[in-house]
């Protein structure tokens, strides 16, 4: 997908991480032993997740990914996927440009 990716740990960017995505999609980030909430921010995708002006950001539990993995909620399509220990799923698509006025 050659997107960039950032997480960020916490409610204040703590632990700011940012890396390309592979031709699969896929990128690797690692974990501050804070273990606080999870956020993700796509630079060229829109997340699939539910959308809901002035809400917070979706924010993913460090220890289920770690111990289960998890998938985000994907409502534009079909697609699922089942995840594994220490993975995150994210479902995006591409980014339209009045979605921008949106937020």
């Amino acid at each position: 997908m050659n997107d960039y990716i950032q997480v960020w740990f916490g409610e204040h960017w703590d632990h700011l991480q940012g890396a390309h995505t592979d031709s699969a999609g896929v990128a690797v980030f690692s974990i501050p032993a804070t273990r606080e909430a999870l956020h993700v921010l796509s630079g060229y995708y829109f997340d699939c997740q539910p959308f809901h002006k002035g809400a917070p950001r979706p924010a993913f539990n460090v220890e289920e990914i770690l111990s289960t993995g998890v998938v985000s909620e994907n409502t534009r399509g079909a697609a699922r996927l089942q995840s594994h220990p220490g993975e995150l799923v994210v479902f995006v698509r591409r980014f339209r440009f009045w979605e921008g006025m949106r937020l």
